[in-house]
């Protein structure tokens, strides 16, 4: 709750990923249509604009400092989708390389070294995507702190997924974004729980029933169901099918 207001702001990222999904599309359109002068384009326009983003950031950091805390997440969404449009892009190619199951020695070890080089890359103020990240690295040290740290939680996603907890809480992360930091704030405002490490727990144990609960019961509001389906091979609404209500997507 900030100046009497609630503000779940870790939303950021849900417009975030939105925008850069489109942009995403975009540009598999224009590589599909161009070739390799399309990759060219993309990848030197990506890196252009991302790099222009950069060199702005303070003016950007100012006007948040002096806008409604509303308004300052809400355009947050901006410099992020810019700036990591380029790493989406080019993992969503290596999506099938991604998906495969390597040998959890191998994973083990490549975990630690990517560590061991976010901890060395990584500015020491902020080892976490936070906005101010910006003051404190350069342009360079950015995107390799990001690297590394995405290949670090990568080799331990693959060594944890067969556990039921991880595996169930991984494949229901929305609900764990929208919900988390809400639990987190009524607990310090109404029991008085600051401490970071029981915080984290209670959120562990709050979870799994949780998604339960959103999953099942509550479908259309963490958006698991389809909200386009082909009806007579048409595109169409879920509503525009009659007698179809909305239906559970399996995970």
């Amino acid at each position: 709750i900030y100046h009497g207001k609630i503000m779940n702001y870790p939303l950021w990222y849900v417009r975030s990923l939105f925008a850069v999904f489109v942009l995403h599309y975009l540009a598999e359109l224009l590589e599909r249509r161009l070739g390799m002068a399309g990759k060219v384009i993309v990848g030197i326009a990506a890196m252009a604009l991302a790099y222009f983003v950069w060199t702005h950031i303070d003016e950007y950091r100012h006007y948040c400092d002096h806008s409604d805390l509303a308004i300052a997440y809400f355009i947050m969404a901006v410099p992020a989708t810019v700036l990591l449009f380029p790493l989406f892009h080019y993992v969503a190619k290596c999506r099938k390389l991604l998906l495969r199951s390597y040998d959890w020695r191998l994973m083990a070890s490549v975990m630690v070294v990517s560590a061991v080089a976010c901890y060395i890359v990584s500015p020491r103020h902020y080892l976490w995507f936070h906005y101010t990240m910006f003051l404190h690295c350069s342009f360079v040290q950015f995107y390799a702190s990001i690297i590394t740290a995405v290949a670090t939680l990568y080799c331990l996603a693959q060594l944890v997924r067969r556990l039921p907890y991880f595996n169930y809480v991984g494949r229901n992360t929305m609900v764990v974004l929208g919900f988390h930091m809400l639990i987190v704030m009524l607990m310090g405002r109404l029991l008085g729980i600051t401490d970071h490490v029981v915080q984290f727990v209670v959120l562990a144990v709050m979870m799994p029933p949780l998604i339960w609960l959103c999953v099942n019961k509550m479908p259309v509001f963490t958006g698991h169901f389809d909200y386009l389906r082909i009806v007579d091979g048409k595109i169409a609404f879920w509503w525009m099918k009659k007698g179809k209500k909305p239906s559970k997507v399996e995970n």
